[in-house]
């Protein structure tokens, strides 16, 4: 074997090496996720994990080594050598620090790094902060692991001379590269959603790797299927899920426009509070409906939920803030491929929030503890119809805090300044406020809420969890005291879980999160039925009673609905219907997962009803069938 071809394999090797330990750490470091495996399984998911390997790998350093085999002499000379060779150590070092932002990651959200990774550029100084202060350790490490890492490679590439191979080799090495980086000779090239083929979530994320998901959801290249029953058979299952009584279709063309008539509006103020990484497990209020000992770091929440209405089975629609936001601000979920608000969605007539208040006399601001750009939110707000809005950079700091927010803002400060503004707005008004505080890593503004010793993520997240809700107590302390508060609906809803404290096999602790709602007249009460973000915008209309025409996959939380009403969650590639009675898990070519919660549950029904909403939903956002533009026409909507 010659020098050349001694060289590229050995390139391989530590290639496949790397990935091979990757698949290794990630089962050693959260066996939780994995233990319904059995070894077998185990086993096919590594061998089967070495065909998306080869396929990132190959796709990134495949021309790179086929061009190291040219049988010409001058491409056997250590200057052309040299500059692929390092070229292709260039890429190691990116899948190495991919790999270990993956292992991170899939800690927090229990899958790998996907779809949400084309956003990352919108917030690259707060990721950069993350990695040097609350990683900073694990960075430096792997910085010092690539000091021999160059050694040992300079010494791969030290041979002066090699000879190159015949043509027709060549042209065959060059032929298997390409079907191995397609991950086959026919058919479409392999995507995320083959990795789950074993019919297996857990199986499925151990076949796949940190790169290979990373790089497939930049792409956005793969085409989703979404037809799976008559069209006319979707929109009726949907229809008799989300239709409110009383409810009444506008058009045909518009399955999910729909209208209901009201006397003249109360016109109540609308306060919406979305907080940040806030779950249902970590707090004393819906710890207890769980049957769980109290933490005892949401005092003021628990208390409010005395005032109000609490809903116990609550879920996000998502893993992350941008999915609340479509959520709450539209009553759509982000599905698997399709942009979320930012970064394509927005271009859809959409039932938005602000602009259904804007159309009934409201003034409208939105206010989020973030950076004024992070995440285009400023750009989203506006879309969605609010005409004020503020970022960290236009909220005064208090002084309340010894320390700066890495992420923005303070969470007292972003309330203090949202209650300012509520008691000068002209009423009514719609008001709609974004937390941070308690997103990682978890920096705490004072001592004076250190609960918890620290020594843990969680302990770290529980003791921002304690900041958060005293700030959230000063806020309504005040607030009791402003003239709007006797006419003013509250909502109060965690965006995504925090990822800690959960169980992978149970799709409920992946989503569940707080929900409660104090509004004049409402009388306290703990609600059991399911429900979920997608239900805010429908909820509000009704308690509002605004006479208007919208588009939601949602449906009021107080209009009971049938036995079967659910909440819709999506999870990277896969999406769940939750029921009173049983969930299933779904990625859109079988079922993936599922439990009954009542014996005898039909859970091929819960399935039908989510495909359901999947084919409606993603056919009308593709098609702009939301919202007819006649119905924009009459008001703000839209602008």
């Amino acid at each position: 074997m010659s020098a050349a071809w001694r060289r590229v394999l050995a390139i391989m090797a530590v290639f496949l090496g790397v990935f091979l330990l990757a698949r290794g750490l990630l089962l050693t470091l959260y066996p939780d996720h994995f233990n319904e495996l059995a070894a077998l399984e185990i086993f096919r998911a590594f061998a089967c994990g070495v065909v998306f390997d080869l396929s990132i790998i190959l796709v990134f350093i495949g021309v790179p080594l086929l061009l190291m085999l040219l049988p010409w002499r001058w491409a056997g000379k250590r200057w052309w050598q040299g500059v692929w060779g390092w070229y292709c150590y260039a890429v190691l070092c990116l899948f190495l620090l991919v790999i270990g932002a993956d292992l991170i990651y899939f800690g927090f959200v229990n899958r790998h790094t996907g779809p949400e990774v084309s956003g990352l550029g919108n917030d690259l100084d707060l990721v950069l902060a993350m990695a040097l202060g609350d990683y900073g350790l694990a960075l430096l490490v792997c910085v010092f692991l690539l000091v021999p890492g160059f050694l040992l490679w300079r010494r791969l590439l030290a041979v002066p001379q090699v000879r190159g191979s015949h043509p027709l080799l060549v042209i065959g090495v060059f032929l298997v590269m390409v079907t191995a980086a397609r991950g086959g000779v026919v058919g479409k090239p392999i995507g995320v959603v083959d990795a789950f083929d074993a019919g297996s979530s857990a199986s499925g994320y151990l076949t796949l790797n940190g790169p290979f998901s990373v790089f497939h959801s930049m792409l956005g290249s793969e085409s989703l299927p979404v037809e799976f029953m008559k069209w006319d058979e979707a929109v009726a299952s949907v229809q008799h899920e989300l239709f409110a009584s009383g409810e009444v279709m506008q058009s045909p063309a518009y399955p999910l426009q729909r209208r209901r008539n009201e006397l003249a509006p109360a016109s109540p103020n609308v306060v919406v509070l979305m907080l940040e990484s806030w779950d249902a497990v970590h707090v004393d209020a819906s710890r207890a409906l769980l049957g769980k000992a109290p933490l005892g770091v949401t005092p003021n929440f628990d208390a409010l939920s005395r005032e109000g209405v609490l809903f116990s089975q609550f879920y996000a629609s998502g893993q992350r803030s941008m999915d609340g936001l479509s959520a709450l601000l539209a009553g759509i979920p982000t599905l698997p491929g399709v942009p979320y608000l930012g970064r394509g969605m927005e271009q859809g007539n959409m039932s938005f929030l602000g602009a259904l208040a804007r159309d009934q006399g409201y003034q409208t601001y939105f206010l989020q503890s973030a950076k004024r750009r992070s995440f285009r939110v400023d750009a989203i707000a506006k879309r969605a119809g609010f005409e004020h809005y503020a970022g960290a950079e236009d909220i005064p700091a208090s002084g309340h805090a010894p320390q700066a927010a890495e992420r923005g803002a303070w969470d007292y400060d972003t309330l203090r300044e949202a209650g300012r503004l509520f008691a000068a707005a002209q009423q009514p008004f719609l008001g709609f406020v974004f937390t941070a505080s308690t997103h990682g890593p978890y920096p705490l503004p004072g001592e004076q809420w250190r609960k918890f010793p620290g020594n843990s993520l969680e302990e770290r997240y529980l003791n921002t969890l304690y900041y958060a809700d005293w700030a959230l107590g000063e806020f309504f302390a005040e607030a009791k005291n402003a003239a709007y508060y006797g006419n003013t609906i509250f909502i109060l809803i965690g965006d995504h879980v925090s990822g800690l404290n959960t169980r992978p096999h149970d799709v409920r602790t992946l989503h569940q999160v707080p929900c409660l709602i104090i509004a004049p007249g409402l009388q306290p009460a703990v609600v059991e039925r399911v429900a979920s973000q997608l239900d805010t915008v429908p909820t509000l209309i009704d308690l509002a009673h605004w006479p208007v025409s919208y588009a939601s996959l949602g449906r009021s939380m107080f209009d009971g609905g049938p036995p079967t009403r659910g909440a819709f969650a999506v999870r990277g590639d896969e999406v769940s219907r939750i029921e009173a009675g049983g969930w299933v898990t779904h990625d859109l070519s079988k079922r993936v997962g599922g439990q009954q919660t009542q014996p005898g549950y039909p859970l091929d029904e819960v399935e039908r009803r989510l495909l359901a909403d999947v084919q409606v939903t993603a056919t009308l956002l593709k098609q702009n069938r939301l919202l007819s533009p006649a119905e924009l026409e009459h008001g703000v909507a839209g602008k």
